[in-house]
């Protein structure tokens, strides 16, 4: 094994972290990906429910309403 392949695969092995992004161009590209991502109130607005797992504390409350709904609905039809 050569000096550079060694180099990269040392390099390789220290990117491979396990996070979302690799390197900076990946990190930067994220983060324009995830300010263009609407946010859970938005989503409510527009009358689509969020999904819950990536909704703060403040919102669980909502997301319980939601839920419950849900839940509702679905017993109905199975009685009918």
């Amino acid at each position: 094994m050569t000096t550079s392949e060694r180099e990269n695969k040392q390099k390789l092995k220290e990117s491979d972290n396990s996070s979302m992004a690799q390197n900076e161009k990946e990190m930067k590209k994220l983060g324009r990906e995830m300010e263009e991502m609407k946010t859970n109130q938005e989503l409510k607005e527009e009358g689509k429910i969020p999904d819950p797992i990536q909704s703060d504390q403040s919102d669980s409350a909502a997301n319980s309403e939601t839920s419950e709904t849900e839940e509702k609905q679905n017993q109905k039809q199975k009685q009918n």
